[in-house]
């Protein structure tokens, strides 16, 4: 058996380190709030059909799915954003990491009370370290009409769910939920479980 110098064992090492270090760059830890039901969830909703698409017609076509991010509560606002002149407010959630700017707001039809959202919101990530949100890309901003230049990307991202260790909250019924997983139903997709 072929014995291995201290030279090439301290190589070895450092290039599991480096290799180990890439790897925990590149994960995200917050991505642990999500269960298996989760996941299939997402699946299910995907093979439905998008999420948001250009109008029936339109050239070019374009579809966006929803999806789970998750984020540490660190860096977060939760406002509510003015719309047309201020006519229209829409719960608007602001993630920002090293000058990426992530805006998940509401689709502002049905109408609903802002404020309320708001403050369910707030009460869901209060006390919470992360929070997952399930959400559809819908368009990038410039990132010079943010007002801040060390802003290098700005996205909007239409939310349905969001997800902390407390529960569900869910723009189906606008609420927040005991902690239950979304349900599958085997032949229409996927069921919002968190309403009564």
């Amino acid at each position: 058996m072929k014995q291995i110098g201290p030279s090439k064992l301290w190589r070895l090492l450092i290039v599991l380190l480096a290799g180990a270090a890439s790897l925990s760059m590149y994960s995200n830890p917050y991505l642990e709030l999500l269960t298996s039901g989760d996941w299939e969830f997402e699946k299910a909703d995907r093979d439905d059909g998008s999420a948001l698409s250009s109008p029936i017609g339109q050239s070019p076509r374009w579809e966006s799915f929803n999806e789970w991010q998750c984020f540490s509560t660190q860096n977060i606002h939760l406002e509510c954003t003015e719309l047309d002149d201020g006519s229209i407010q829409v719960p608007t959630l602001r993630v920002g990491r090293a000058g990426h700017i992530l805006d998940f707001s509401m689709d502002p039809e049905p109408s609903f009370d802002c404020e309320q959202v708001r403050m369910d919101l707030i009460d869901l990530l209060d006390q919470e370290d992360s929070f997952c949100v399930y959400a559809a890309h819908l368009q990038e901003h410039p990132s010079e009409n943010f007002g801040d230049p060390d802003v290098i990307s700005w996205n909007l991202w239409i939310m349905s769910q969001v997800k902390t260790q407390k529960g569900y909250w869910t723009n189906e019924d606008l609420s927040v939920k005991e902690n239950e997983e979304p349900e599958l139903d085997d032949e229409s997709g996927p069921v919002d479980s968190v309403s009564e």
